[in-house]
C-alpha cells in the first residue's frame, strides 16, 4: 500500500492543528490564575455610590435628605465596611427617614 505525498502533508497539517490547539485550551485552563484584574474602589466612591443607592430607593432628592443620609455616614469607614454592615446601615437610615 503507497501513501501519496499530498496524504501525507494533509495528515501532517492535521496533526499539527491538533498539537497548537491542545497547547492554546491548556493554557487557557491556567491562564485564568494567572492573570485576575483586580479593581480597588475609594471609601469615597464607596460612600457616593451607598448615598446614590439610598436616594435612589427614598426616592427623594432633596438638599435636606441629602445632609440627613450624610450625617448618618460622617463616622463610617466605607474602606473597611462590610458588605453586610452597609446593608445594616442603609436599613436603620431607611426607619429613620
Amino acid at each position: 500500500m503507497t501513501i501519496q505525498g499530498g496524504k501525507i502533508y494533509d495528515i501532517l497539517r492535521t496533526y499539527n492543528k491538533q498539537v497548537k490547539y491542545s497547547k492554546a485550551s491548556s493554557s487557557e485552563k491556567s491562564a485564568p490564575e494567572k492573570n485576575i484584574d483586580k479593581v480597588s474602589i475609594s471609601s469615597d466612591a464607596r460612600k457616593l455610590s451607598f448615598i446614590s443607592s439610598l436616594m435612589a430607593e427614598i426616592g427623594k432628592s432633596d438638599k435636606e435628605t441629602l445632609q440627613k443620609i450624610d450625617s448618618f455616614t460622617q463616622d463610617v469607614d466605607f474602606g473597611s465596611a462590610s458588605e453586610e454592615d452597609l446593608a445594616e446601615l442603609k436599613q436603620n437610615i431607611l426607619k429613620t427617614l
